[in-house]
């Protein structure tokens, strides 16, 4: 079993990594680091990731960027920042991995 771990080396990349090693063969992702880096806002860098590291049977994603703040201190450029990199980086993940063939039939 082969298993994507995106943001690997924060606080719950690094519990999720932990709690199943050594079972599956774990690819580290992050956007600064690991076996392969990815910036969850682009989506040809997705598509670049499943074409190198090849299929997998499941994609556990813990990260994202978003803009936090007041309400009404966050302009729109900021909350279009974080719904391109939070919600479309992790939709795109799912997306792309089915219509590439990245993440295995019947994966998760």
């Amino acid at each position: 079993m082969r298993v994507i771990v995106i943001g690997f080396n924060g606080t719950i990349g690094s519990a999720v990594v932990d709690a199943l090693e050594p079972r599956p063969e774990i690819v580290r992702v992050a956007h600064d680091d690991g076996d392969f880096v990815l910036d969850l806002a682009e989506p040809e860098q997705i598509r670049a990731m499943y074409r190198e590291v090849g299929p997998v049977d499941a994609v556990v994603c813990a990260a994202g960027v978003a803009r936090f703040g007041p309400l009404l201190e966050l302009s729109d450029e900021d909350y279009a920042f974080s719904l391109r990199n939070k919600l479309m980086g992790q939709i795109n993940l799912v997306r792309i991995g089915i219509e590439t063939g990245g993440v295995r039939e019947g994966g998760s």
